[in-house]
């Protein structure tokens, strides 16, 4: 906590304390992950097979996507910290339902809590540190703040899924206390109840003229602003919201790949930690990278390691073939910084949570197609089809962008 008052020292009350609860926003939130990372196999312990799971995940990114904008667009209205709060509440409620799920029916309520609660948070807390930080007149040191949280929910679900494989090392052969996939849920329900707490910490900014008063004309003319307006915001939020996508379809498919190399399942959580302390580490990096190799080939590089990285996954079955998603991660870590700092520069303050959640809505529905077209037919001996197909559409979808970006010119 030294270092971090010291790398903050210049900022001003408001956004250092904002800056503070984004960290550990992002380190309770991280407690997902010790349910996440057994969460597959919790899903087939229940009798659920790939395609039921594939179409969960379907319905969550559907109903995420007709959500995303217009809770942006209630977080820039009605106020951030307000919805901030609500997702907060909303994820307790989801994480309690998956504890008591025994089927389909409760896991798609519980996936529906979740919808709302991360609609409700897309967005709202990055725009209310960004703010507060220009309105000081330290807008650059929003780079170092993402940093700073993505890094901190890398960590943390680091390790989160250490703590639940050391759970599982000690007590799946034990006959007095046998190991539970759902008993994992109990670890993220007590920490996104804390959350509820922390979170209330978050300060507005005071500029409240700059605040949106309720207009569907101006719901809209955000829109225009970045698709018709302004080239350079459409095009990083059709750029980071297409690595999202394919990001997310990818993790999904990591336990029934593991599961095919053969890893035994003591060591999933391990693997899951290892891949976030690198995306952690392409993440802090990121800056440096950038600075060396460019904006223009910063997306190149992107873009490259997503695409590689999804070739190679579908090709090679070894042991330690869970070193390939390295490629992702690094895609993920240089992505997640890359594009939040690109469009935190274009984004207008007053609709900055609007915009935000613009980006993610295209993700989740980029998400939703791929689930969609390559989980009709899942079953988890196509695996590896899954991947090659995905890295078709990433390319695809890639070559896109850039005659997009050319033509423009």
């Amino acid at each position: 906590m030294k270092k971090w008052n010291k790398a903050f020292s210049e900022l001003g009350s408001k956004s250092r304390n904002n800056a503070k609860t984004y960290l550990w926003d992002n380190l309770l939130s991280s407690s997902v992950f010790a349910g996440a990372t057994f969460l597959y196999l919790f899903w087939r312990s229940i009798g659920m097979d790939l395609q039921q799971i594939l179409l969960l995940q379907a319905i969550y990114a559907v109903v995420l996507a007709l959500l995303e904008v217009p809770s942006g667009y209630i977080a820039d209205v009605f106020g951030r910290r307000k919805t901030v709060i609500a997702s907060s509440i909303l994820q307790t409620v989801g994480g309690t339902c998956y504890l008591f799920a025994h089927g389909f029916g409760m896991c798609l309520v519980a996936e529906l809590f979740w919808a709302l609660a991360d609609s409700m948070n897309s967005g709202a807390d990055e725009a209310m540190i960004q703010d507060s930080l220009l309105e000081e007149g330290k807008g650059r040191y929003w780079e170092k703040v993402k940093i700073v949280g993505g890094c901190a929910f890398k960590c943390g679900s680091t390790f989160f899924a250490l703590l639940v494989g050391a759970l599982y090392f000690l007590f799946n052969e034990s006959e007095a206390f046998a190991f539970s996939y759902r008993a994992t849920f109990v670890i993220p329900i007590f920490f996104f109840t804390l959350r509820i707490l922390v979170v209330a910490n978050y300060q507005e900014s005071n500029s409240k003229k700059e605040r949106m008063k309720p207009s569907f004309g101006q719901f809209m003319g955000v829109f225009r602003y970045c698709f018709l307006e302004n080239f350079k915001a459409g095009w990083i939020i059709l750029a980071s919201g297409g690595l999202l996508g394919f990001n997310i379809v990818a993790f999904w498919l990591y336990t029934p790949y593991f599961k095919i190399c053969k890893l035994e399942e003591w060591t999933f959580p391990l693997v899951y930690a290892f891949l976030n302390l690198v995306a952690a580490g392409f993440e802090i990096n990121s800056v440096k990278i950038r600075r060396r190799v460019g904006g223009s080939n910063m997306n190149l590089l992107i873009w490259f390691c997503l695409i590689v990285g999804l070739i190679l996954i579908s090709y090679i079955t070894k042991t330690w073939s869970f070193l390939l998603l390295f490629f992702l991660q690094g895609a993920r870590g240089l992505g997640t910084v890359f594009y939040s700092q690109k469009l935190s520069e274009l984004a207008k303050s007053e609709t900055r949570a609007t915009t935000i959640s613009i980006s993610s809505m295209l993700g989740r529905l980029i998400y939703t197609m791929v689930l969609v077209v390559c989980g009709l037919q899942a079953k988890e001996e196509m695996i590896l089809s899954l991947f090659f197909w995905l890295s078709i559409a990433a390319i695809v979808y890639g070559i896109c962008l850039w005659c997009f970006k050319i033509k423009e010119r």
